[in-house]
């Protein structure tokens, strides 16, 4: 899968972590951000990154909303979290 995805679109790991900083760069705020790269790092990288995804997911949960959706996925990270 890595190397179609290299292949295809010139993706990298690399690449995805720095897009990832980057996206938290813009929104500092945003639960979104956190769980999304917290969902990455685990699928490109397995358990080895499992704890800072964990770590991002518990920032997530302390993101303030500015709407409801963002409720909603902050409220997901508290839920995974924890559980």
């Amino acid at each position: 899968m890595a190397r179609l995805a290299r292949l295809t679109y010139g993706a990298t790991k690399d690449e995805a972590v720095k897009h990832f900083t980057a996206a938290r760069k813009l929104v500092p705020e945003s639960a979104v951000a956190r769980i999304e790269e917290a969902n990455g790092l685990v699928l490109l990288f397995g358990k080895s990154k499992l704890a800072e995804a964990e770590d991002l997911y518990r920032e997530a949960a302390h993101c303030p909303p500015a709407d409801a959706m963002q409720e909603l996925d902050a409220e997901h990270a508290r839920e995974e979290a924890d559980g």
